[in-house]
C-alpha cells in the first residue's frame, strides 16, 4: 500500500528543504544549506520507505533500513546511498561542532547529492505509479 498523504507531505518537504539550501549556500550560510540538504534527502528516504509500509522515528534506522530495502536489493546504486550517509555525517558535524564552518564546495558537494537523491527517488517512485506532482512545478 502507497501512503499517498505521507509520501506527498515529505516529497514537499524534500523540495522545501533543497530550495533553502540554495538561499543558504547564495548567503554563505553553509552549515544551514549543508543541513537542509541534507534533510532534503532524509525526507526522501523516509517516503521511499513509506512506500514500503517501513516507517522509522531514528535517522540511523532510516539510513540503515534505506540501504537495506533499496541499496542491498539492486533499487538504488551505493552511489546514491553514499549521497545519504555523505550528507548524514556532514549534518552532524554543522549542527552540532559550532567550531567548524564548512566551505562553499563541502555545502555545494552535498546539495548536488540531494538533488541526484531526489531525482532517483521520484524516478523509483514514478515506476511504481505513484504520481510526482509537486516536483514538476
Amino acid at each position: 500500500m502507497i501512503h499517498e498523504a505521507e509520501i506527498d507531505a515529505l516529497l514537499n518537504k524534500a523540495k522545501r528543504s533543497l530550495l533553502s539550501s540554495f538561499v543558504m549556500l547564495k548567503h554563505g550560510d553553509y552549515d544551514f544549506a549543508i543541513s537542509r540538504a541534507y534533510y532534503a534527502m532524509f525526507y526522501c528516504a523516509e517516503a521511499l520507505l513509506f512506500s514500503k509500509d517501513l516507517t522509522f522515528s531514528k535517522h540511523s534506522a532510516v539510513i540503515a533500513f534505506f540501504g537495506k530495502e533499496f541499496v542491498k536489493s539492486g533499487i538504488f546504486s551505493k552511489d546514491i546511498y553514499s549521497h545519504l550517509t555523505d550528507g548524514f555525517t556532514e549534518r552532524q558535524i554543522c549542527d552540532y561542532d559550532a567550531m567548524i564552518m564548512p566551505k562553499a564546495e563541502d555545502a555545494e558537494r552535498i546539495i548536488n547529492g540531494a538533488k541526484i537523491f531526489i531525482e532517483a527517488t521520484c524516478v523509483f517512485l514514478k515506476r511504481i505509479g505513484y504520481e510526482i506532482g509537486m516536483v514538476s512545478r
